[in-house]
């Protein structure tokens, strides 16, 4: 009955401990009597995580605990890298629109590119004036008043100035190249070439070409003188270019004519004559027309270089730059005479006999040809039918005439005469000694020529 009763006890006593440890764990809170889960609300909207549809962002209950949709905002499905959160107020950066334009695209900082120097009627840009090399400007008429400024070169000067862009470009026998103001005579700049030039500028484009007895055709910035391009030929350049088109065309003793990119001095064409080339080139109607020592005369396709027609004129040198008029070409010949050639087919339509030998080139105007010869005259010819219509006694002269507004004007070894063009009647005359030059040019209020190793200006009175 003890054993027993002391069974009792003992379970009591267990039962009494296990109470108590129960009790002081729910006061702990180390047994969670109630089995509950834990509440959990990440973002703070109130919505548990189990039942927030965005529960990293906090969002209205009346949205499922998402954000509402919003144009600006971008898609919630994807979050946007925490280091680029874009702000609610303005579109991202990366999409926003620039408030400049590109660097590539804003106004340059400096003034813009200086515009390339035109030449204007009143400028005398190449040899005989024009592509046809008539020899005739539009310049006013004029009455030689004064010297207005001389130059002297550095040696003799076989070399016809031209004149543009406010300068006055000439070449001398030592190879060297001058550019001078217009106007005051004062000096640019100069390049030097190897060996003389006799070559008379081309002006185009504010490049300025020439050839030189060093075989080299040359273009030169007409501004600062630079040295543009340069192309090395098989001989001496004797022949004076013109351009057209973007093309420049120029002889040499090799006996080729060549057609350059006027801009790159690539050879776009050449043509081989097989004798030197003294002749300067003439254009008319898509053909360039220029002669050789053998006393051919040659007519080429501008674009190619083809021939249209070729003529020979025995016994005879060509010296000369043909004129082009009215579908006539005039060319001066070392055998005394003065020919017109037919454009089209190279035919002979007249010709003209001197007393003596003829290196200089005709002027043309108003259907009136002026040549000059070693005989110390000038002639002037119906360019239709080679009739003399006047000629003028000169002293000792054998300089290339120029025409303007009626007047002829002449160097001479004792100065410079102006003829009527109509009578052949002196109008005028510069005194001056010791004159021996290849022919005066005019552009604007001024006229130009070399003799000796001077270069002079005179300035005239309008009429």
């Amino acid at each position: 009955m003890k054993r027993q009763s002391n069974a009792i006890v003992a379970s009591f006593f267990i039962l009494a401990i296990i109470g108590l440890s129960v009790f002081s764990g729910c006061i702990n809170g180390d047994i969670n009597i109630t089995s509950e889960p834990k509440v959990v609300d990440s973002d703070g909207d109130g919505i548990q995580d189990v039942y927030d549809k965005c529960p990293f962002i906090y969002g209205p209950i009346s949205n499922d605990g998402c954000p509402v949709e919003d144009l600006d905002t971008p898609d919630l499905d994807t979050p946007p890298p925490t280091t680029t959160v874009a702000p609610t107020t303005q579109p991202p950066t990366t999409t926003s629109p620039p408030t400049s334009p590109p660097a590539s695209t804003l106004p340059p900082t400096t003034a813009p590119p200086t515009p390339l120097p035109s030449l204007k009627n009143s400028d005398w840009p190449m040899r005989g004036y024009d592509i046809e090399a008539t020899g005739y400007t539009q310049s006013s008429g004029i009455v030689v008043q004064a010297t207005q400024w001389t130059y002297p070169l550095l040696n003799y000067v076989s070399s016809v100035p031209s004149v543009g862009y406010g300068n006055v470009y000439v070449g001398d026998v030592d190879g060297n190249f001058y550019c001078m103001d217009q106007t005051t005579g004062g000096l640019k700049w100069t390049y030097k070439a190897r060996d003389q030039i006799i070559s008379t500028p081309a002006l185009y484009k504010g490049k300025v070409y020439f050839g030189s007895y060093d075989r080299y055709v040359y273009c030169l910035d007409a501004v600062t003188g630079d040295l543009v391009w340069k192309y090395r030929t098989g001989d001496a350049v004797y022949s004076s270019a013109f351009v057209y088109r973007d093309k420049a065309y120029i002889g040499s003793w090799d006996g080729k004519m060549y057609c350059f990119d006027a801009g790159t001095g690539e050879v776009i064409w050449d043509f081989d004559t097989g004798a030197l080339i003294l002749s300067s080139p003439s254009y008319s109607n898509g053909s360039v027309v220029f002669g050789n020592d053998n006393g051919n005369m040659y007519c080429l396709n501008y674009l190619d270089g083809s021939l249209i027609w070729a003529t020979n004129i025995p016994h005879c040198t060509i010296y000369a730059t043909p004129a082009i008029y009215e579908e006539r070409i005039f060319i001066t010949m070392s055998s005394r005479d003065v020919i017109c050639l037919d454009e089209k087919t190279g035919n002979q339509l007249w010709t003209y006999t001197t007393k003596d030998i003829i290196h200089t080139s005709v002027a043309v105007h108003d259907g009136m040809v002026y040549a000059t010869s070693f005989d110390s005259f000038i002639y002037c010819l119906d360019a239709y039918s080679g009739t003399l219509l006047w000629l003028h006694k000169t002293s000792d002269t054998a300089s290339t005439p120029t025409i303007s507004n009626g007047v002829v004007y002449l160097l001479e070894s004792d100065g410079l005469v102006c003829l009527n063009a109509t009578t052949g009647m002196a109008e005028s005359r510069y005194p001056a000694s010791g004159f021996k030059g290849l022919s005066a040019i005019l552009a604007d209020s001024l006229l130009y020529f070399t003799s000796g190793n001077t270069l002079y200006c005179l300035g005239y009175i309008t009429n």
